[in-house]
C-alpha cells in the first residue's frame, strides 16, 4: 500500500542499530520530545535568522559545518540549533562543546531516542529568527557573508517566499565531484509549476533561506513525509510566493559519502519518498491539469528507468514489491501515467532492436492514435514522424 500524508500512520519500532523508522504519532508539536542545552544569560535576544542543523552520526563532519556557521559576518543577530538526534557516536559531545565555546549563538536540541522526521516539527517551533536557514551537520558552508547577502535579498523581495544559491557535491574527503554544480537554467526565479513537475532539482537544504512563517504554516499532512526540504520548496512556492535564485554566494558544499542518510536509501526507497510527497501534493493542493499530467509523466519516467536499471543491479524482494505498488498505484491516478510508462517501454524497444521494429510500431500508433493524440505524442517522446502534408 502507497501511503500518502492523509494515509500515513506509525508505530514505534527500533532497528538493531538504535534508529526508528517509524516512530511514534505526536498530535502536538510541544509532545515531542526535547531537551535543550543553552545560556540563557549569554543568548542573542532577537535573531534575525534561525539556522537549523540536523545532525546524526556525523562525528567527522560536524565540526567544519558548525565551523562554517560560527564564521558567518552579519549586521544582525542570529542562533544556531544543533538538532543531535541521538547519535551513536560523538556528535552529541561535539555539539555541547561548541556550544560552550558559542553560548551567545548556539543552542542545543537533543533526546534520549531517534526521533527521525519528528525532528523538524521539534526545532521549528523553538526557532526565534524572522528568516530559517538549513544546514545538515554533514554539509558545510563557504561563503562567510552569505546569511547576509540572503537576508538582505529577502528584505529587498518581500514577495518571495524563500531564496537559494550555487552548491557543488564532495565526496567524504571534501574533494568538488566535477560537473555537479546546479543546472544552468535552475538559475532563476522559480515557481510552484517548476518544482512541483520536477524541471530542476529541488533548491538544495544547505542553500536555501526560508521566511519563518513559510515553515510554521506548513500543512500537517506533510509532517509525516520524508523530505522536508521537497515539502518546504512545494509549500512555500504554492502558498507564500516564488523561490529564487541569488547571485554572488559562493557555493555550499553538499557531502556524498556512504554513511548519509539519503545514500543509504535505495533508489526505490528515494523514489517512494518523492512519490508520497507528490501524491499528497495532487490530493490537498489545487493542481492545474497541465502540471498534474507533467507530475504523472515524471513518475513513468522515473519508474521505467528504475526497472530498466535494476535489470543490471541487485533488487531486493521489498524493493520490487514496493515498484509494483507504486506502478499500480500511479497507474490508477491518470490516463498520462499510462501513456507515458507504455510509450517508454516503446521508446526503449526501439533503441534495442536499433530501429527494426520502428515502422512496426509507428504504423501501429497512427493507426490507433487520433491527430491531436499524435501531436501529443510527438511533443512528449519525439517517437512519431510529422503526417505528410497532402
Amino acid at each position: 500500500m502507497i501511503v500518502t500524508g492523509t494515509q500515513f500512520a506509525a508505530t514505534a519500532e527500533k532497528s538493531s542499530n538504535g534508529m526508528s523508522s517509524t516512530p511514534p504519532i505526536y498530535a502536538n508539536d510541544w509532545d515531542i520530545p526535547c531537551n535543550e542545552t543553552s545560556d540563557a544569560d549569554k543568548l542573542c535576544r532577537q535573531p534575525v535568522v534561525s539556522v537549523i542543523v540536523f545532525t546524526y552520526n556525523h562525528e567527522k563532519y560536524i565540526a567544519k559545518a558548525i565551523e562554517s556557521m560560527v564564521m558567518q559576518e552579519t549586521d544582525f543577530e542570529y542562533e544556531i540549533l544543533l538538532t543531535e538526534d541521538c547519535s551513536q557516536d560523538r556528535t552529541r559531545d561535539i555539539c555541547f562543546e561548541y556550544q560552550k565555546r558559542f553560548p551567545d549563538r548556539i543552542r542545543v536540541l537533543w533526546a534520549e531516542r531517534n526521533l527521525n522526521g519528528f525532528n523538524f516539527r521539534r526545532v521549528r517551533i523553538r526557532c526565534r529568527g524572522k528568516y530559517i536557514a538549513y544546514c545538515d551537520g554533514d554539509d558545510y558552508w563557504t561563503d562567510p557573508k552569505k546569511l547576509q547577502k540572503q537576508v538582505a535579498y529577502m528584505e529587498a523581495h518581500p514577495g518571495c517566499a524563500g531564496c537559494f544559491h550555487e552548491r557543488v557535491r564532495c565526496d567524504a574527503n571534501g574533494n568538488i565531484i566535477p560537473g555537479s554544480e546546479l543546472p544552468q537554467t535552475m538559475k532563476r526565479q522559480l515557481h510552484f509549476g517548476d518544482l512541483a513537475v520536477w524541471t530542476f532539482p529541488t533548491p538544495p537544504t544547505c542553500t536555501v533561506m526560508w521566511r519563518a512563517q513559510v515553515l510554521k504554516d506548513r500543512p500537517e499532512w506533510m509532517n509525516s513525509m520524508p523530505y522536508g526540504d521537497d515539502c518546504n520548496a512545494r509549500w512555500g512556492s504554492y502558498a507564500h510566493g516564488s523561490v529564487d535564485w541569488v547571485e554572488g554566494v559562493r557555493p555550499s558544499f553538499y557531502r556524498t559519502h556512504p554513511g548519509g542518510v539519503w545514500t543509504q536509501r535505495s533508489g526505490t526507497k528515494q523514489f517512494e519518498g518523492v512519490y508520497r510527497i507528490d501524491c499528497g501534493v495532487l490530493e490537498h493542493f489545487h493542481v492545474a491539469a497541465s502540471i498534474r499530467r507533467k507530475m504523472l509523466r515524471n513518475w513513468a519516467k522515473k519508474m521505467f528507468g528504475l526497472k530498466l536499471y535494476y535489470q543490471t543491479h541487485p533488487w531486493s524482494e521489498e524493493d520490487q514489491q514496493l515498484w509494483k505498488e507504486m506502478h499500480r498505484d500511479a497507474g490508477r491516478r491518470g490516463w498520462a501515467y499510462r501513456l507515458a510508462y507504455r510509450m517508454a517501454v516503446a521508446g526503449h524497444v526501439l533503441h534495442m532492436t536499433g530501429g527494426k521494429a520502428k515502422n512496426g510500431i509507428l504504423t501501429c500508433l497512427r493507426a490507433v492514435v487520433p491527430p491531436r493524440g499524435r501531436r501529443y505524442l510527438r511533443r512528449l517522446f519525439g517517437c512519431l514522424p510529422q503526417e505528410e502534408q497532402p
